[in-house]
């Protein structure tokens, strides 16, 4: 089935994230490079939000990390740091170091409040909500080159009956280049590292033949092989997005961004 929304007085476009933060880097460079250090592959610390009165900046600690994966990730203790800012804007993602170490702060200022005064004039806690992920979905993704006459403008997106397999595709270029990403259930067979090619096939072949027939062997075969990529639980933050004057969280450490989250 295709769906196609024509009569719009606007246009869709997509922009993946990788892209945007290319197109941010490339501004900085050209416009701010003697004003803006771009730094890669630092671990980075609240140590002091800045917040009594003589308090003028944020104080963070940096150091240098080195690894393939988040698993075998090492960070230089010797190479740490500490930097003042007069504004830090924390957007680290769903590793949250910054809301986490607000959270923390903000619990320990509330113990030293008068108990009347907290319950009643002190507002809401600083918190990251978490949830426990009772459904979770695992996902590999695919290289994917659509055949001539498919439309290179579009995402692509089919889901198998029982919603055991999900497919995504999202254009990488003009060209019909595609990136696929093949969601499943955690403990579902084709969600294993080293899994068997040919189950594989099967079941697109069974449930996504629409996908399935423009994948060759090979794709499957590396498919079937890579270990699985987990996406991360729901989380936010609030009631504020600030700490202070000096320091504000931004993107994905405020409210994790689950493209997903409809097809689950």
């Amino acid at each position: 089935m295709e769906r196609i929304f024509e009569g719009r007085k606007f246009k869709t476009q997509v922009l993946p994230r990788d892209k945007l933060v290319s197109v941010l880097y490339k501004y900085i460079v050209d416009n701010y490079s003697k004003q803006v250090e771009m730094n890669y592959g630092y671990e980075v610390i609240p140590i002091d939000f800045g917040n009594d009165e003589s308090g003028k900046s944020a104080i963070v600690e940096i150091g240098k990390c080195e690894g393939k994966t988040e698993e075998n990730l090492m960070c230089d203790v010797d190479s740490k740091k500490r930097i003042a800012a007069g504004l830090v804007i924390a957007a680290d993602g769903t590793a949250r170091t910054v809301a986490n170490a607000i959270e923390e702060l903000d619990q320990r200022e509330r113990q030293k409040l008068n108990p009347f005064y907290r319950l009643f004039f002190a507002g809401r806690p600083f918190r990251v909500k978490r949830y426990e992920d009772d459904n979770q979905r695992i996902y590999k993704t695919i290289p994917i080159k659509l055949p001539p006459g498919w439309r290179p403008d579009l995402n692509y997106s089919a889901r198998s009956a029982g919603g055991r397999i999900t497919l995504d595709a999202l254009p990488a270029n003009g060209n019909g280049e595609y990136c696929g990403v093949l969601l499943l259930r955690k403990d579902d067979e084709l969600a294993q590292p080293d899994s068997d090619p040919q189950k594989l096939r099967s079941e697109l072949d069974s449930l996504l033949p629409m996908f399935s027939e423009i994948m060759d062997d090979d794709v499957v075969a590396q498919v079937a092989k890579k270990p699985p990529a987990y996406l991360p639980s729901f989380r936010f933050v609030g009631p504020r997005l600030h700490q202070g004057d000096h320091t504000i969280i931004l993107g994905d450490c405020v409210s994790t961004s689950m493209a997903f989250v409809s097809l689950l």
